[in-house]
């Protein structure tokens, strides 16, 4: 997992503005999934099923001050 996040807080002479930014990224490390013997041959993906991939979250927070 990666995470970076930063932060701005703007004042005189500018209105008073806090801001925030992050971003994430999570890599899911390739996996075999092994489903019980008794789970039937019809079901999705049996009798194994294989899992990897990339999750990439971010987002961003404003706050005027009073």
């Amino acid at each position: 997992m990666l995470t970076v996040g930063y932060g701005l807080a703007l004042a005189d002479p500018l209105p008073p503005l806090d801001l925030e930014l992050f971003g994430q990224m999570h890599l899911l490390h390739p996996r075999t999934h092994d489903k019980d013997a008794s789970v039937p041959a019809s079901n999705a993906g049996a009798p194994s099923t294989d899992s990897s991939g990339l999750i990439v979250a971010g987002g961003a927070t404003a706050r005027v001050r009073f």
